[in-house]
């Protein structure tokens, strides 16, 4: 009898085991979303309903501060927002169209467009009122009120600047845009270079650096415990400034070899290999609606 039970018992632990086993490695359920389209309080409603349905994703304009500041690992993200006004979601997708959606293909935003898009009426970042903000897969922009309706040209142009910096620095840093060797072994890293005299052979712009889109000049900053320039910040601020400059204002730094060599590898490879092109994106400009 001992034997028999000793034997179911063996038997239970033996099934309990597979069964989660087969939990594991079986279907599992969907995360709850907590969110449902229509929102129902916007005129822009199938709009939304209609994007989602082609790239998957959640254009809010009714979300929690939880989820907007959640970041993986814990912690939360130091970004604020005001509500948007629904009424003008519609306004907004006008205008994401004109300074994001336009520039990619349809493959690419199918793949890599934010699971989340939370539409905010204005947004604070650390240096004060933003445009935009991605982290975490999931992107926050502000301006979803009657700003939009009379959005002066200069402002529109500013961020689509700011946006296209933000969503290129994300997907550079998780490597859905992957970077050449090529346009590394352009410039030499190991010492600064000079800001000051155009005619110097250490020259930014001669070896083949570009300022902040600010016009700071990073090129000076030497690393103290590697004694080289980063490589990272270069990349950051060529790519920054290809996506919010124009071909005349790229003119100047042009002129340099090095500069034009690594302008030409980022984006031919970009073109080549993702299908977008930066210098469309950095050549358009956006006019005031009386202009």
């Amino acid at each position: 009898m001992k034997a028999i039970r000793l034997y179911l018992i063996l038997w239970s632990v033996l099934l309990t085991g597979a069964c989660a086993e087969d939990k594991q490695l079986g279907d599992v359920e969907p995360l709850e979303q907590g969110y449902v389209l229509p929102q129902g309080k916007s005129p822009a409603d199938d709009r939304i309903v209609s994007l989602f349905d082609k790239y998957g994703t959640y254009f809010l304009y009714e979300y929690t501060e939880a989820d907007f500041s959640w970041r993986q690992g814990g912690g939360s993200l130091i970004y604020s927002y005001t509500a948007p006004d629904p009424l003008y979601a519609g306004n907004m997708l006008d205008l994401l169209d004109e300074i994001w959606f336009r520039f990619y293909p349809e493959e690419f935003h199918k793949k890599y467009m934010p699971r989340k898009v939370f539409l905010a009426g204005t947004l604070e970042g650390g240096s004060g009122t933003i445009y935009a903000r991605v982290a975490q897969g999931q992107i926050a922009v502000g301006c979803c009120s009657g700003v939009l309706v009379d959005m002066p040209g200069e402002m529109k142009q500013a961020f689509k600047s700011e946006l296209q910096r933000v969503l290129l620095r994300d997907w550079i840093t998780r490597e859905i845009i992957t970077i050449p060797d090529e346009f590394y072994a352009v410039s030499d890293y190991s010492y600064e270079a000079d800001t000051d005299n155009p005619d110097s052979p250490d020259y930014a712009r001669a070896r083949g650096f570009v300022a902040m889109s600010n016009g700071t000049e990073w090129c000076r900053r030497v690393d103290w415990q590697t004694g080289m320039l980063d490589k990272s910040e270069d990349l950051r601020y060529f790519i920054d400034s290809m996506v919010s400059r124009t071909a005349e204002e790229w003119a100047s730094d042009l002129e340099y070899p090095l500069v034009q060599q690594k302008y030409d590898i980022l984006r031919e490879y970009i073109l080549e290999n993702y299908k977008i092109d930066l210098r469309e994106i950095g050549n358009k400009t956006i006019q005031n609606k009386k202009d």
